[in-house]
């Protein structure tokens, strides 16, 4: 896979090897259900856009696990996991969209059912989105990670969200100088 093109006036570069190994039903035509099960795997991905300035994202290796069904109003996710270099991430849930555009799927997120663990390493995202970022010219972030959790779920007395950010272990070197964060968030 590499396609360069532009997007809203500004070139993007997407490049990679893309395999997969998925299986997909659809419904029977009276339900207009389809579900997907299997992998994803994309090595050597970059991309390089002009909102990203000179910064560039490369990874050796990008993989996606998921367990997918979806209707005319509904996705249910079984199982959606992404594993790279930065990191990783696990989402689960059942979405209610009914016929909504982008901003409505956005404003009916707080009424879902998920839940969303990630991690990130943010030596490599420091590395690799310096002037995304905004990181100080002679800094360079060394170590660190982000954690994130939260959960939307129903109850009886209403919907219920709760989520935890952390960072941890924050090192970085500024004109030769370490840094250290415990506990930065």
């Amino acid at each position: 896979m590499s396609v360069t093109e532009g997007v809203n006036g500004s070139d993007t570069h997407l490049a990679g090897r893309l395999s997969s190994a998925l299986q997909c039903q659809w419904g029977d035509g009276q339900a207009e259900a389809v579900s997907v099960q299997g992998t994803a795997t994309v090595d050597d991905f970059l991309l390089a856009a002009a909102a990203l300035g000179d910064d560039r994202v490369e990874l050796n290796r990008l993989r996606a696990t998921c367990k997918i069904t979806t209707t005319a109003d509904r996705i249910e996710l079984g199982q959606l996991d992404i594993e790279s270099d930065l990191g990783d991430a696990s989402l689960t849930g059942n979405f209610q969209f009914g016929r909504a555009n982008g901003a409505e799927l956005l404003a009916s997120l707080p009424r879902q059912t998920y839940e969303l663990k990630g991690k990130i390493d943010l030596a490599r995202l420091a590395a690799w989105l310096p002037g995304t970022l905004h990181i100080h010219e002679g800094t360079q972030v060394t170590a660190g990670q982000l954690q994130v959790r939260l959960v939307s779920r129903s109850t009886e007395r209403g919907m219920v969200w709760q989520g935890r950010i952390e960072t941890s272990d924050l090192t970085a070197l500024r004109r030769g100088r370490e840094l250290v964060w415990q506990q930065p968030i």
